[in-house]
């Protein structure tokens, strides 16, 4: 068995390029499963998945590959069904992001992206400006929910986006980032969405909340160790 990571970031980097469709996948899968055979099919089809849910993020998906690899199997505790429909949406999301990125409006490219690494509603990023961004986190209240709740992950931490994320945000002389009609930013997210299978808006939402529940569940990773850090119910939809 090969202990370097060295096909899987070139499956990670092929797919990301090519986008196979999950039918499309018997190649990765055939590779995976000749590399380390110790995994079954049903392992590999599971580390594919993960490339799609994970597209944006190498070392979380090397960490996935590791967890398959090295643990036992009934540890492994992901719910296939929830897997494949995140499969599903993520694959629409790389769609949708290109499309809006190919329009060079650096302020709509923002606002997409952190709906998807953060899962706040889309309603409330209006709110958002420079005094809700400690550092790359983000501290905003949950209207919907009302009193001084903020919003936070599974494990009880502020939202987070990412570099290049924040580094497209551009703050106007009263401090805030976006500047359209939250019913444009939507109209803008449907447009950019294939028609096929439809994937409404707040299954953006729904992405980002869940995936964050499959990759809290294999922390420390990188020492072999399983740790469930939290018990979730059923996601509302």
């Amino acid at each position: 068995m090969s202990d370097n990571n060295d096909l899987a970031v070139e499956i990670w980097m092929e797919m990301a390029q090519k986008q196979p469709k999950l039918e499309d996948m018997g190649k990765y899968i055939k590779k995976i499963v000749e590399w380390d055979p110790t995994l079954n099919e049903y392992d590999a089809v599971r580390i594919c998945r993960f490339r799609q849910i994970y597209y944006d993020d190498l070392e979380k998906f090397l960490n996935i590959v590791y967890y398959y690899r090295h643990s036992r199997r009934h540890e492994r505790s992901a719910n296939d069904g929830m897997l494949l429909r995140l499969a599903e949406i993520a694959s629409r999301i790389e769609i949708a992001e290109k499309t809006i990125r190919s329009e060079q409006k650096q302020e709509r490219i923002a606002y997409f992206r952190i709906l998807v690494e953060t899962g706040i509603r889309h309603t409330q990023l209006m709110d958002l400006w420079e005094e809700n961004l400690k550092g790359n986190q983000i501290e905003l209240l949950d209207k919907k929910i009302g009193g001084n709740t903020v919003y936070v992950d599974l494990d009880g931490r502020l939202p987070e986006i990412s570099d290049e994320t924040k580094n497209m945000l551009v703050a106007d002389e009263q401090g805030y980032y976006f500047h359209d009609t939250v019913y444009y930013y939507r109209m803008m997210i449907y447009a950019a969405m294939p028609e096929e299978p439809d994937i409404h808006i707040h299954d953006i939402r729904y992405f980002a909340q869940c995936r964050k529940a499959v990759y809290l569940n294999y922390k420390d990773l990188q020492r072999g160790k399983y740790v469930v850090h939290y018990k979730r119910s059923n996601p509302k939809r």
